[in-house]
């Protein structure tokens, strides 16, 4: 009891520093801030190491090895990547990801047997009311303090940390909609503000490329439940989305002229494509950490430069080099990791999918689409490469986990 009043409590204080620094988008990307957080989910994922045991979690500890490796052999050999620069100031900036993401997976593991795997339309009713807030502030605090330029040159305007806001509403709506009494008010909610934003350009939920296909997400699940297809419709559906996605980070950069129109998503795929050659290049073997996400190009550089006049002076201008990423976490772990780190990190992917896909239980099966675009934010934003969206990610991988677990956990509140 005192152990579970622990986690209890800890979980807690993760989950409302998560919420924090929702409304403060610098708060979480501080150094200090975020190695509180950090040890805070150390003590979690230990406890539930001693009490669990490494059951359905042994593969992502094998994928942390293996960056841990990928960073030690950084350290003693440099750079072994032709055409990109390497520094080993950022060999830990670029690598945390690999030690913490299993932490913050046991975290989600633990938050799952604590809150949701049992039904609770007390709950689901709070998170209801979240879901309405959450949404509304996202609109209101991006038209008081949006950046004016940003949306000027990207259609829209944000405030709230993207990188945190996904997580809350996606959690909650999913959670919602398990529910037969609520769901109608649930994606009632979503289609407004979708409607909202898209019309004002206010807000970062449903505006971006990755929202509108996470509001479609959101419109299929409530289909799904409602005319209750969900083990078969349902499945085919996330592995159709999951399907897509893969091709899209392996394929399109091949074909990037095809995109030329539009000058992003045309940065990214050659971007891709120059990290997949550099792979290739090293046999296969990765790029490993403390290397460019760029080769030292005059395209490279002049981006580079746009963003050093964009910051406050903070890094120089081969600074962003380092530190600005390829817009693809599935990209990046091809990049450093190599195939090996890639096959692993798709078996990760598609084991914890399974396990939960062939279950009866519906409060299971939420995580699915959860899941889904969780998986839809890393590989196509900087995911695991930034903390609000590697934490965030981190724990949904956990709440999957814990929902395909054959262990039939109880609910543990602290009394």
């Amino acid at each position: 009891m005192v152990i579970n009043l622990r986690v209890n409590s800890v979980l807690k204080l993760i989950l409302l520093a998560l919420v924090f620094s929702m409304f403060f988008p610098q708060f979480m990307r501080g150094m200090s801030v975020f190695a509180s957080v950090s040890l805070l989910a150390i003590y979690v994922s230990i406890i539930q190491i001693v009490k669990y045991g490494l059951s359905g979690i042994l593969g992502y500890f094998l994928f942390s090895m293996l960056g841990l490796v990928y960073v030690l052999f950084s350290l003693a050999f440099g750079g072994w990547t032709e055409g990109y620069l390497f520094n080993e100031r950022y060999i830990f900036r670029q690598g945390y990801f690999v030690l913490l993401f299993p932490v913050y997976l046991l975290v989600g593991v633990a938050a799952y047997r604590c809150y949701l795997a049992t039904p609770s339309i007390a709950l689901a009713k709070a998170f209801l009311i979240g879901l309405f807030v959450f949404l509304c502030l996202d609109v209101v605090l991006a038209a008081l303090f949006g950046d004016v330029v940003f949306r000027e040159n990207n259609g829209y305007t944000f405030y709230l940390e993207k990188g945190i806001l996904w997580f809350f509403v996606s959690m909650f709506y999913f959670y919602v909609v398990s529910f037969k009494s609520l769901r109608g008010s649930a994606i009632i909610g979503v289609l407004m503000f979708a409607l909202i934003q898209k019309m004002t350009g206010y807000g970062s939920m449903f505006n971006s490329a990755t929202g509108i296909m996470s509001a479609i997400l959101m419109l299929a699940y409530f289909l799904i439940v409602k005319f209750k297809v969900e083990s078969r419709l349902g499945t085919v559906l996330y592995l159709s989305v999951i399907a897509f996605v893969l091709l899209f980070v392996t394929v399109a950069p091949y074909f990037s002229e095809v995109f030329v129109s539009d000058i992003n998503t045309y940065w990214r795929l050659e971007s891709w494509r120059n990290n997949y050659s550099a792979m290739i290049g090293n046999w296969g073997f990765g790029s490993g950490f403390g290397v460019s996400y760029f080769p030292l190009t005059n395209d490279s550089i002049e981006a580079a430069y746009r963003y050093y006049q964009d910051g406050e002076g903070k890094f120089s201008v081969l600074d962003q080099m380092f530190i600005r990423g390829q817009h693809s976490s599935l990209v990046n772990v091809v990049f450093r990791l190599g195939a090996a780190g890639f096959l692993l990190f798709l078996y990760l992917i598609f084991s914890g999918f399974t396990r939960v896909a062939v279950s009866s239980s519906p409060q299971a099966r939420f995580v699915l689409p959860f899941f889904v675009i969780a998986l839809l934010n890393i590989s196509l934003n900087v995911g695991l490469e930034s903390p609000p969206w590697m934490m965030t990610a981190a724990l949904v991988f956990g709440m999957l986990v814990s929902a395909g677990s054959s262990v039939n956990y109880k609910k543990k509140v602290a009394r």
